[in-house]
């Protein structure tokens, strides 16, 4: 029978083995553990899919990029080859997101490079990255921004006429009540990220602190 130090030494190396797929590809450009719904798709959502652009309903120049097919299909991605993939080329000329949006910043670009060079997976059920301990706005609020909301709501045109580009203005809407209104689809504000996934309970739970401490610039 095994001794309970050699078990203990067992259990954290399963432990540890088990949460190394879960590392931020975002942030952490040394991992290949990219997942297509958790990484990839908001980039989508946010900055490509919104209403009167490629979103279901509009369907600009005949592209949506609203979900796996629409993206690989009408978005023409070529698995491998990023430079011969219609929708990465038009972001990387800057073309995409129109005059008037925000680009993408080159982290998001990159990782775009990324998951399609390494095939264009359909990765989905991803393991979450969020740990709600981390809720300051450099370490967390502004990376949820900038992937799930900047997209929409930012450029000489922001949707609304509402901007969460900055410190400054995301504590002006967590002010008035309408960031987590929006989050949580409250009354008079709309759910947001419009036509895009909820945020996971985690991410809310980030943000919630983030404003119960006094939205702080940290």
């Amino acid at each position: 029978m095994m001794k309970p130090v050699y078990l203990a030494i067992l259990s954290a190396a399963i432990w540890a083995s088990a949460c190394t797929h879960a590392k931020d590809p975002i942030n952490d450009p040394g991992t290949n553990d990219i997942c297509f719904e958790r990484d990839v798709l908001p980039i989508f959502q946010s900055n490509c899919a919104m209403s009167g652009c490629h979103d279901a309903a509009t369907r600009a120049d005949g592209v949506q990029l609203t979900d796996y097919s629409s993206i690989m299909n009408t978005g023409d991605v070529k698995p491998g080859k990023p430079m011969d993939s219609d929708v990465y080329e038009e972001i990387v000329e800057g073309k995409m997101p129109p005059y008037g949006y925000s680009k993408l910043t080159q982290t998001q670009i990159d990782l775009l490079n990324k998951w399609i060079s390494e095939g264009a997976k359909n990765g989905v059920d991803c393991p979450s990255t969020c740990d709600s301990n981390t809720f300051t706005y450099s370490g967390a609020v502004s990376k949820i921004m900038t992937q799930r909301c900047v997209g929409c709501h930012s450029g000489s045109n922001p949707s609304g006429g509402i901007d969460l580009s900055s410190h400054a203005a995301v504590k002006a809407q967590a002010a008035r009540g309408a960031l987590m209104g929006s989050i949580l689809g409250k009354a008079p504000w709309k759910f947001m990220p419009q036509g895009g996934a909820a945020l996971s309970s985690c991410e809310v739970a980030q943000i919630r602190k983030w404003i119960d401490a006094g939205s702080p610039n940290d």
